[in-house]
């Protein structure tokens, strides 16, 4: 029919256009597939017009964010696109939908670092995409890192830059589990007793004592897990099970994505003690990178 357009659509337009809302879905989660395995795909341009143009909306309102955060090698992938702004995509995530970036696991961010370097080297001269893969990804890992600290250490380690590798292999010799059991638990001065001593007359969040107390007994976890305070359990082991799925996801401590009620908890953990919840991430992570933490390992 003449004037009308035949300019051929993606699958990412297709799937907005679609009527039935289940059916959208689908395609939505059709396309994040495609999107995870390389930055080519047409599907990425229509997605970072769509997010751009809808800036000002809030993320949980747009159907197609709730496909892309049942993807943590996507939400990896949009921190670390060239073609992303920090601070309206990549911020706005840590606090309109807190802790989703601890969420995403080691292997994620790796492999989303590699996606973006063999892009760039793609579209420029091949020492210039190193250059620029190493700066630009560093940028966003330090900026990353000051929104949402307790991921801070998990992100270096899993993207490791060249230009950190010594620092890595520093970490990784000094900080071994003796080490941060230590610092964290049994020392007069650890972490946890400086813990203890600040909250000794205020309520603590309770919600994942179960959970931790289960992990306390397995035997694959109990070693990161060496202590017992009742109540405070929750509060303590919380931090040390996150960052042990984001090394590990088959340890399936939480959903992903979490449901609202886990982010409540989560946020009121974090609340209760930022500095606990960022000391017991950080040194957890250089605990996995000195141990090769894996299931298959154990």
């Amino acid at each position: 029919m003449d004037g009308e357009d035949k300019t051929p659509i993606n699958a990412l337009q297709a799937a907005i256009a679609e009527t039935d809302s289940e059916s959208r879905q689908q395609a939505f989660a059709s396309c994040v597939a495609v999107m995870e395995q390389s930055l080519d795909a047409p599907e990425w341009s229509t997605l970072l017009a769509l997010l751009s143009y809808v800036k000002h909306l809030p993320l949980s309102t747009l159907e197609i964010w709730h496909a892309l955060i049942r993807s943590p090698r996507i939400m990896a992938l949009l921190a670390l696109h060239p073609g992303v702004s920090f601070q309206d995509i990549t911020s706005r995530v840590d606090t309109e939908l807190p802790f989703l970036w601890n969420f995403v696991s080691r292997k994620d961010w790796k492999k989303a670092a590699q996606t973006v370097k063999d892009y760039l080297g793609k579209i420029i001269s091949e020492d210039m995409a190193v250059t620029f893969w190493q700066s630009h990804v560093q940028e966003i890992l330090e900026a990353l890192g000051s929104c949402c600290p307790s991921v801070n250490a998990l992100v270096h380690i899993a993207v490791a830059l060249p230009c950190e590798a010594n620092m890595l292999t520093i970490v990784r010799n000094y900080y071994c589990r003796e080490k941060v059991v230590s610092l964290l638990f049994k020392e007069d001065s650890s972490e946890m007793q400086t813990l203890l001593r600040a909250h000794a007359n205020d309520e603590w969040p309770e919600a994942f004592a179960p959970l931790v107390n289960r992990e306390r007994h397995d035997d694959s976890i109990k070693r990161f897990l060496p202590f017992s305070q009742a109540h405070r359990n929750s509060v303590l082991g919380l931090p040390v099970l996150l960052t042990l799925q984001a090394f590990e996801p088959r340890t399936g401590f939480f959903s992903v994505p979490p449901d609202q009620d886990t982010i409540f908890h989560i946020r009121e953990h974090h609340h209760f003690d930022a500095a606990w919840f960022e000391r017991a991430s950080t040194l957890t992570a250089y605990c996995c990178m000195s141990e090769r933490f894996s299931i298959k390992e154990l």
